[in-house]
């Protein structure tokens, strides 16, 4: 893939590569043909060689940038050495170690840079990093510019002999908060090769910037593309309908975020984010890479955007980016739901995911914060278990593996209400809204209740069987009802109801939840 008007290299005399190629990464196995790129002296011929194997030749343009592809390789544990090149330079280039196997994408907000060792039990993950010796991490550092560049700034970590690409190792984690490598970037690619039998491996990138909204990761094509990458109509369907009037989408200047102190190079006038900064520096220099697909986790920062709006924006970055950056089409696209609600990456998940071709979701709504020490810097602190629910769903999406009751979690699968007769309206009330509500849930089999005791490090101190009991839970379910109000399963004993709500399993795969809900005025 030719990258047409960025910037970054100019003048090359010698062989150069791109930080993304380096001894250790991964390379993209057959059928597709792994990709190679870089630059020399303007027309000269460049060679790359497998093992010493017969070599595959590519000529530099005119403004010194060349992109050659090696035969399809099949998947292999076994280091291999790539020899590149240019004689008439006299450059010549060795990456040793070079795996072929699936490589992934990863970008976002603050959830998708959250790394390993904030997770929890970090401290073990680490430790036993080493036993996956098929995984390989490039973590891009934050950059920020207003024209697509050639090649990336930096990277937050270099692994052995200086590449950009780490080794699953202990050395290879960082210890700051969002540093290296992404925790959902890394447990996707872990459990994706634990489920592949350890014998494909997995390479992972992560390119996420805290507080981010989608518009930062698209190009001005992308942003203005109305038709949503070609499934406005599908996107609309997908989404239920907006509550009141529908949010427009924000000013740049409101979405800009301050950065003062964070040296550019000069590349953003005032210090601050613009649209599409991120990219251009962090995603665009990736463009001549073969691809398995993208992994994208965000939303919190375009909390204003209906559901219909953010997924109109999700879908268009999807193609653009398939399609116009990395000339993929078939690349699998992942996202997270994040709420459950009619707002940007809440509810609607399935549907879009269905919408925008080769893709698919998983929800974290349920790994939220819960308790103030089970969280880092406000965010919480299961990502190993969002990174296995994405691998889980793209072994159904994109490995054609027969989906089982763990490929997607609880899915809502019909629900029923009725007025509770019999209720008298309470002093100060309008009416009497008290509801029996009941949920009906597939892929369920197993389903208990969030503060049961199974649940290790999710909440504590709660006591109690599977699937029998009643927890307390409070605010824990709650609803949006169609006008846009909202209401909580009852509390009140003046009511006859005391916050339980029971999950009942049906003995195949799904269940029912039962709950009274109070939806009654004030």
């Amino acid at each position: 893939m030719a990258l047409i008007g960025v910037t970054g290299v100019t003048g090359v005399s010698e062989l150069r590569l791109p930080l993304a190629l380096g001894s250790g990464m991964v390379l993209q196995r057959a059928p597709k043909a792994a990709r190679l790129w870089g630059w020399a002296a303007a027309g000269e011929q460049v060679t790359a060689m497998l093992d010493g194997g017969p070599h595959t030749a590519g000529v530099a343009d005119s403004s010194g940038q060349w992109n050659l592809m090696l035969p399809p390789q099949p998947a292999s544990l076994v280091g291999r050495t790539i020899t590149i090149t240019a004689p008439t330079s006299g450059g010549i280039r060795n990456l040793t170690d070079v795996l072929f196997g699936d490589v992934f994408l990863c970008s976002g907000q603050s959830h998708m840079s959250f790394s390993v060792n904030q997770d929890l039990n970090g401290s073990a993950e680490i430790a036993a990093s080493a036993q996956y010796v098929g995984l390989r991490m490039l973590t891009v550092a934050d950059d920020c510019r207003t024209a697509p560049s050639a090649d990336l700034k930096d990277v937050k970590f270099r692994g052995r002999s200086g590449s950009a690409w780490a080794v699953s190792e202990p050395e290879s984690f960082g210890s700051a908060n969002f540093g290296y490598p992404s925790a959902i970037c890394y447990f996707f690619g872990r459990h994706l090769y634990a489920q592949l039998g350890g014998s494909v491996p997995v390479g992972v990138l992560s390119a996420a910037v805290g507080g981010s909204a989608i518009e930062f990761w698209m190009s001005a094509p992308a942003r203005a593309d109305a038709s949503c990458g070609g499934v406005a109509a599908e996107v609309k369907s997908a989404c239920p309908p907006a509550v009141g009037e529908e949010p427009s989408s924000l000013t740049q200047s409101e979405e800009a975020v301050a950065t003062a102190g964070w040296d550019h190079g000069g590349a953003v006038a005032g210090g601050g984010w613009s649209f599409g900064c991120f990219y251009n520096a962090m995603v665009s220099p990736l463009a001549p890479m073969a691809l398995r697909g993208i992994l994208w986790d965000q939303g919190e920062a375009n909390y204003k955007d209906s559901c219909a709006a953010w997924g109109c924006k999700l879908a268009a970055l999807a193609h653009d980016w398939r399609h116009n950056l990395f000339g993929q089409d078939d690349l699998l696209f992942t996202f997270d739901q994040l709420r459950a609600d009619t707002q940007a990456a809440g509810i609607g998940a399935a549907r879009l995911a269905s919408a925008m071709g080769a893709a698919t979701y998983a929800s974290r709504v349920d790994l939220q914060t819960c308790l103030a020490n089970d969280t880092s810097e406000g965010h919480a602190t299961r990502k190993v278990e969002v990174g296995r629910r994405l691998s889980l769903a793209a072994m159904v999406r994109a490995y054609a593996q027969p989906p089982t009751n763990l490929s997607y979690g609880p899915t809502i699968a019909g629900a029923s209400v009725a007025l509770l007769p019999g209720r008298a309206a309470r002093p100060g009330r309008r009416v009497a809204s008290l509801l029996n509500v009941s949920i009906r849930l597939a892929f369920a089999s197993g389903l208990h209740h969030y503060d049961a005791p199974e649940c290790a490090g999710c909440c504590r101190g709660a006591t109690g069987p599977l699937i029998r009991g009643t927890p307390k839970t409070g605010d824990g379910w709650s609803f949006v009802m169609s006008d846009g109000t909202r209401a909580a399963v009852c509390q009140d004993p003046g009511l006859g109801c005391d916050g339980a709500a029971n999950i009942v399993g049906d003995g195949r795969d799904g269940a029912s939840v039962w709950m009274l809900l109070d939806a009654a005025g004030e």
